[in-house]
């Protein structure tokens, strides 16, 4: 198929004016623009949705084998009286700043192009094709986004599409969800501090429900601890970071401690002749953790038998330590980590349904 080099009038006035402002920077030439339908199917109209987005990847949307990646920014269009993926043309600005602008025709049918886009970021400009594909992400309340136009710096999107929203789908085989936990075997050994608490620096960071800040804080000894989070429906950022403070974090063996004994001089001689010798002495106790140096949550979709889905990646969250002295590898301390947390139940996840799975696994390096 041939690649459609036309603008929309508008958009194209829109984009000269704009190409006279901004100083053009580095071009994601993968990155694609989803003008997103959520919650279809759920209304008493089964072609209704309920809330409309505009959701950015800064790479592929699909993978070949037909599972997603997961977006980067997400925006919700308000309605304004009409739908918005129009020939007038709706405009929003990200959670970066970024201001998109679409502007896309509904009279055509998948996967033709339907329009054009720009954003401010660059000023440069997108085709829009019509490509309706359910199941593209869900929102956090439970709900599922299908695509209906794809606006990126090429071709039409590859891949089987749907029709344009009609009847409500059959219902799916039942769909599972199963929860990873990865193990680093590198240790960190930090002083005077407790895992308790440094888990428990993720509260400082969660953001948005969906996403954190990963600016890395200082936990002593060097070291300091970043997270990275993704999270989607009910496993939103704030039920992964429950999870992480009090079943893993209350997990066996997750964490060793150790102790150092010394003695220090509790009272110093002041009598002329014997200054600055000790006349009493008293032990001081050093404290020591030792854990992980990263660990890794991850939440898959796993559908049901029968179903034509592909298991996908619903949410991530993960702890990263790097110390100015390094680390130290032991694969025993990863393979009893590992064990421990695979006693904790699937069913104690606040985001697992029916037929949750559960598996902890010490990964780099150890077999």
């Amino acid at each position: 198929m041939a690649t459609h080099k036309i603008i929309h009038p508008i958009l194209f006035l829109a984009l000269s004016v704009s190409a006279t402002v901004i100083q053009p920077r580095d071009l994601t030439i993968a990155e694609n623009f989803v003008l997103a339908d959520c919650g279809i199917g759920t209304l008493p109209d089964p072609s209704a949705s309920t809330s409309r987005e505009v959701i950015y990847y800064p790479g592929d949307v699909w993978n070949k084998d037909g599972s997603t990646n997961r977006p980067t920014m997400m925006k919700n269009v308000p309605w304004d009286g009409s739908y918005p993926w129009r020939e007038s043309g709706v405009t929003v600005t990200m959670p970066n700043g970024d201001e998109f602008t679409a502007t896309v025709t509904n009279a055509v049918h998948d996967p033709q192009w339907a329009g054009g886009a720009y954003h401010s970021y660059d000023g440069m400009g997108f085709n829009c094709w019509s490509f309706h594909k359910e199941r593209l992400y869900q929102l956090d309340d439970g709900k599922w986004c299908s695509s209906a136009f794809v606006c990126n710096h090429g071709s039409a999107p590859d891949g089987p599409v749907q029709p344009s929203p009609g009847p409500a789908p059959a219902p799916q085989p039942h769909e599972t969800v199963e929860t990873t936990f990865s193990v680093n075997s590198d240790m960190v050994r930090i002083y005077d501090n407790n895992h308790h608490a440094i888990l428990g620096m993720v509260d400082r960071v969660t953001q948005d429900g969906r996403n954190c800040d990963e600016t890395g804080m200082d936990v002593g000894s060097g070291c300091r601890i970043s997270f990275e989070c993704h999270g989607a429906g009910k496993a939103s950022v704030g039920n992964m970071a429950d999870a992480l403070k009090n079943q893993v974090a209350n997990s066996k063996d997750f964490a060793t401690y150790e102790t150092d004994t010394t003695q220090i001089c509790a009272v110093y001689d002041t009598r002329p002749g014997h200054e600055g010798e000790c006349r009493s002495y008293k032990d001081k106790i050093d404290t020591y953790v030792t854990m992980s140096r990263k660990i890794s949550l991850a939440i898959d979709n796993i559908p049901g038998e029968g179903s034509s889905d592909n298991p996908s990646m619903q949410a991530l969250m993960q702890y990263e330590i790097t110390c100015e002295k390094g680390t130290s590898m032991s694969c025993l301390a990863c393979k009893m980590i590992a064990a421990g947390m695979s006693a904790i139940a699937a069913d104690s996840f606040l985001w697992a349904g029916p037929g949750a799975t559960m598996n902890a696994v010490c990964n780099f390096a150890c077999t």
